[in-house]
């Protein structure tokens, strides 16, 4: 399943706030803050994510964020199934 994302440019993804918390996003920023600086902007929508001084090619380094925040996610899910 491709959950859609959308390129706001070459180096800036948004990704919709009712699919990817921002605590989420906030947490895969730091746990790749050695790979790429990436820059947040929180909206009400949306999270635009901008990614610059990338140790990796930069859309790599975007798809492989990006295939994170799901992993986070499906984390987050499964500790939710774990509590009930």
């Amino acid at each position: 399943m491709r959950i859609d994302t959308t390129d706001v440019n070459d180096k800036s993804i948004a990704y919709p706030c009712s699919l990817y918390p921002l605590a989420v996003i906030r947490r895969a920023t730091k746990d790749y803050r050695a790979i790429c600086n990436i820059c947040i902007d929180a909206q009400q929508d949306v999270t635009i994510c901008t990614f610059v001084d990338s140790r990796a090619p930069l859309a790599i380094t975007m798809g492989e964020f990006s295939n994170y925040l799901l992993e986070l996610l499906h984390a987050r899910e499964g500790e939710a199934a774990d509590d009930s």
